[in-house]
């Protein structure tokens, strides 16, 4: 089962650091004034890029945190909370 969260974990990090990259070339096309998608587009890549992001990270933090104290745990979720809330907050 561990392979398989590996792999899993390590495809979640390509598909983010694919979308990152398209991203940041799309952005430094829009200084140009240079506009190739809708915004739409660009907020389904930027919630994907979080999603994966947040899982990937979210969870090697959380191996590193179960460890801890209580304090680095409560600190853990409420950083997975404004994440989420941020991500959400992006669609508003």
């Amino acid at each position: 089962m561990k392979g398989n969260k590996k792999s899993f974990l390590s495809c979640l990090a390509f598909i983010a650091f694919i979308v990152l990259a398209v991203l940041i070339a799309l952005s430094g096309l829009s200084s140009l004034n240079i506009e190739i998608f809708g915004s739409t587009v660009l907020k389904v890549l930027e919630t994907v890029k979080n999603v994966c992001i947040l899982v990937v990270l979210g969870y090697l933090s959380f191996v590193f945190v179960k460890t801890s104290g209580k304090f680095l745990k409560i600190v853990f979720f409420v950083a997975v909370c404004v994440f989420v809330a941020g991500t959400i907050m992006a669609w508003l």
